[in-house]
C-alpha cells in the first residue's frame, strides 16, 4: 500500500461526482465534495448529487 505522503493516487469517483471533485470535507458519516462544476455527498454508501451546473446547462438548451 502506498503512503499517502510519496504518492497522490485519483479517486475511484462515478462520472457525474468526478465533476464535482475539488475541495473535501467530512466527519464520520458524511463525505462532501465541491468543485466549480457542482457539488456530491457520500452518505451511507450511496452518492447524492447536490448541485451539478451541467444539468442547469443542458435544460436550458431545451427551451
Amino acid at each position: 500500500m502506498a503512503n499517502c505522503r510519496d504518492e497522490v493516487i485519483k479517486a475511484d469517483l462515478p462520472a457525474d461526482v468526478m465533476v464535482c471533485a475539488g475541495y473535501i470535507d467530512c466527519n464520520d458519516k458524511t463525505l462532501v465534495i465541491a468543485g466549480v462544476n457542482g457539488a456530491a455527498r457520500l452518505e451511507n454508501g450511496e452518492w447524492d448529487i447536490l448541485i451539478d451546473c451541467f444539468e442547469g446547462e443542458e435544460n436550458s438548451d431545451n427551451q
